[in-house]
């Protein structure tokens, strides 16, 4: 089958010359649907955008589902490595050597715990950025349709498909 490109001016070539032997519209219409590749096309586009957005949603539900594996996955490590460190202390042992690993019993650096962040002075706070401003288009959509000037902005007209 032919691309959309190819098929429309086809369509519309066949159109206008359907009208200039003075069918009216509804024959025009009906040997158009009769006559066109458009229509097929058209459906197949249809069938294909359908298809994606189911996709679209499969990938976004699978997207959650491994998030979550994930987060058990990282909560699992840290329950294992705890269990792990639990085990060498009781034991008395800092370095264990087992088959392919080498295990050893660190220091770290330490880590902070906040008890009572209310009693923390603000010097030891930080203070996230606030995000810039943005132009809110449903404003400025309202206000230009009640007749005000927005300056910087204007509603241009456009077009989207409705597919039932």
């Amino acid at each position: 089958m032919a691309s959309l490109y190819d098929i429309a001016p086809q369509h519309r070539e066949l159109a206008e010359r359907l009208r200039s032997m003075g069918l009216d519209d509804d024959a025009v219409a009906d040997t158009l649907e009769a006559e066109s590749d458009l229509p097929g096309k058209v459906e197949t586009y249809c069938i294909v955008l359908r298809e994606k957005e189911a996709d679209i949603e499969a990938f976004k539900r699978e997207k959650e589902r491994f998030e979550e594996r994930i987060k058990a996955s990282e909560s699992a490590i840290k329950r294992m490595k705890l269990t792990l460190l639990a085990g060498l202390k009781a034991a008395g042992e800092t370095k264990v050597k087992a088959g392919l690993f080498s295990v050893v019993v660190q220091k770290s650096k330490g880590s902070v715990l906040i008890e009572h962040p209310e009693l923390i002075p603000k010097s030891y706070m930080t203070d996230p950025k606030p995000p810039a401003p943005q132009p809110d288009k449903n404003l400025i959509y309202a206000a230009i349709a009640d007749g005000h000037k927005v300056p910087g902005a204007k509603v241009v007209p456009g077009e989207r498909l409705a597919i039932r």
